[in-house]
């Protein structure tokens, strides 16, 4: 097994829920989002004289899932606070025309002008602003080449999820899996976990549970109105509060016995039961 760490850098993100108007984001980058950020790596590393970007982004996902030793085996986690911020979004129409209907010589010079009404559309949006994010992809056994490729992908990764979710690449690297008795530091399919949580009745209602797609969207799939399947993942993650703000920290309760060590602390990962069988 070679398990590719991503370390990012980034002021703030958002990867929002679906909703109308007013959208609230997710605590950590999902699986889609990370599939998607290492695609879009590949396809600049790559290239293709594929015509439909959605073709690209669909065969670079499948290799990308042929690849790990489970479609759910990617994950995330943040090695500083999590704060939640909502701003309102405003995003002028004007020169937008309606949808259907073509505008006239004279709305055209009207709209140059800066004369006609202004339409706008507003939305309220939540940001999760963090200093840090590390990322893993747990793949089968790579050969050298594929290591490299990968490895030069996930350094070309410029944004996580939306556009607007700039970050920056500190460090990439393949590291070791350790089998130690750790604490899970990273999200998980939480129908994984329930039976290490029962045992530990009390922890149940301080669990934060997100629901996550694995796999990303495509715009071909949406006009079908395909909807992805979402997965209930475990959150390592505490709510705090100090006076009246609130913030959420990384908070491990789950032991496994598996790590990786990352700058000289090991960090506790889960691995699919398939995969310790094989």
């Amino acid at each position: 097994m070679d398990v590719l760490f991503v370390h990012f850098r980034l002021p703030f993100y958002s990867i929002a829920k679906k909703s109308f108007q007013v959208r609230s984001s997710l605590l950590l980058p999902p699986p889609s989002a990370l599939k998607g950020a290492l695609a879009k790596g590949l396809a600049l590393l790559l290239g293709s004289n594929k015509e439909k970007i959605d073709y690209l982004a669909r065969d670079l996902i499948a290799e990308i899932n042929s690849k790990l030793i489970d479609v759910m085996a990617v994950s995330a986690s943040s090695p500083t606070p999590l704060v939640r911020n909502y701003f309102l979004l405003k995003r002028l129409r004007t020169l937008e025309p309606e949808r259907g209907k073509k505008r006239s010589e004279a709305e055209e010079e009207e709209a140059e002008e800066g004369e006609g009404s202004e339409k706008t559309d507003a939305m309220r949006r939540e940001y999760i602003f963090s200093h840090e994010i590390y990322a893993i992809y747990m793949f089968k056994n790579l050969t050298e080449e594929e290591k490299l490729r990968y490895k030069k992908a996930a350094m070309l990764i410029d944004n996580l999820g939306d556009t607007e979710s700039l970050v920056s690449v500190v460090n990439v690297d393949f590291v070791k899996l350790e089998k130690i008795n750790a604490l899970v530091e990273f999200y998980t399919p939480i129908d994984k976990l329930s039976s290490e949580l029962s045992k530990k009745i009390s922890v149940w209602k301080k669990i934060i549970l997100e629901n996550m797609q694995i796999n990303p969207d495509y715009e071909e799939e949406k006009q079908k109105k395909r909807k992805q399947k979402e997965i209930t993942f475990y959150m390592p993650i505490e709510e705090k509060r100090v006076e009246k703000h609130v913030y959420y920290e990384i908070n491990p309760t789950i032991e496994t016995s598996f790590g990786i060590r990352v700058y000289d602390k090991v960090l506790g990962i889960w691995i699919p039961e398939s995969c310790l069988r094989s």
